[in-house]
């Protein structure tokens, strides 16, 4: 079976006011009427047999609401965030006690991506893959910019693949995966074609994790093997504590992903957006994907009635009260009913320095 995982933890401030501790990005609806959680589980209901979701506990009773038709014992709670090689081989431990030859597509909850079936079928191709050998696939992105936010993956080889179709895809071999590199670097990037950004959308079989983590992480593992064994008995929730308290705080890259030695590459055929801001759906917006109210002006409006006399390329959102803006260009105007937000959209980096300076009642 292919099993979705799908990572749904972490705090919002880069679209504060909206994002709050309790209310991060892939619980906001941005692109649609849906959330970009409940958006992540529809795409991974078209690819997958089974859609897990791996969160914190303050945010396990918003996860179930918004997703009734995931099972609440395939929510799986964190104690503590460990970043995501605790996640996912959690994910992967408890999963491979039912289902020992599972194939999990590990994604975040909070991209905008689309059309839905070219992400299904490309998830299944590699879960294909996956299946067939002890391999990691990870899914790249075509870069559009030199952008400096990301990480990247360098291809290798090219390599023939039969697809769960049994047509042929196109892969590649990975060479290596890259940080985020400075601009000069990243521009050098884009003109030779050579690199993807990095998506973190993975595709593995659960032994194939569960074994470069006992390779590459070996206490972690261990860690994972006392919490199954632990799952069906009444210590479960003081083991996973009390183990997940004592685990490395790293990521899947540093912990497995750079020092596996077989890794393919995908590339996605389908469009990407890691949503990083105000600006990036001020972008989306003007090319239809995320829906908004557009005016001959470049201006977008979502949530609030606009007017715009002498204003260009902002972008408003509020909670139903009349936002009116006059003589701006490129600006952010935010409503909520406790707090307002108005910023230049080439500074909306900026919100996130200034949600950490602020009162905690605020976040």
């Amino acid at each position: 079976m292919l099993h979705a995982v799908i990572l749904a933890g972490g705090s919002g401030t880069r679209f504060w006011p909206l994002s709050r501790r309790a209310r991060p990005k892939q619980l906001l609806a941005l692109a649609s009427e849906r959330t970009l959680l409940q958006e992540t589980a529809d795409r991974a209901r078209a690819a997958a047999d089974a859609t897990w979701v791996v969160t914190g506990a303050a945010l396990r009773d918003e996860v179930l609401a918004q997703l009734p038709d995931v099972p609440p014992e395939r929510v799986l709670i964190e104690p503590e965030a460990r970043d995501t090689a605790a996640a996912i081989g959690f994910a992967a431990r408890i999963v491979a006690a039912s289902d020992p030859d599972a194939v999990l597509a590990v994604m975040p909850s909070d991209h905008i991506i689309g059309p839905t079936q070219a992400f299904a079928d490309v998830l299944r191709t590699g879960a294909a893959l996956a299946a067939s050998r002890p391999c990691v696939v990870t899914i790249g992105i075509s870069p559009t910019s030199p952008h400096t936010g990301y990480g990247y993956i360098e291809r290798g080889e090219p390599q023939t693949i039969a697809s769960m179709g049994s047509a042929t895809v196109q892969g590649y071999r990975c060479a290596a995966f890259r940080e985020k590199p400075d601009r000069p670097t990243a521009e050098r990037w884009l003109a030779g074609g050579r690199h993807f950004w990095n998506g973190g959308i993975f595709v593995w079989s659960a032994r194939t994790l569960l074994d470069l983590l006992q390779q590459h992480l070996p206490a972690t593992r261990a860690a994972l093997d006392r919490i199954a064994d632990a799952w069906q008995t009444p210590r479960r929730d003081a083991v996973l504590k009390a183990e997940f308290a004592g685990m490395q705080r790293i990521s899947i890259d540093y912990a497995v992903l750079e020092k596996a030695k077989d890794v393919v590459v995908l590339e996605a055929t389908f469009s990407w957006s890691d949503v990083g801001g105000f600006a990036a759906l001020a972008e989306l917006a003007a090319t239809g994907a995320v829906e908004a109210t557009r005016d001959p002006a470049g201006n977008s409006s979502r949530g609030a009635p606009f007017v715009g006399l002498d204003a260009k390329g902002c972008w408003v959102q509020g909670d139903g009260r009349l936002v009116v803006v006059v003589g701006l260009d490129g600006v952010a105007v935010v409503q909520t009913p406790d707090a307002t937000l108005v910023c230049p959209l080439d500074q909306a980096e900026r919100i996130k320095d200034v949600v950490k300076s602020l009162d905690p009642r605020w976040t």
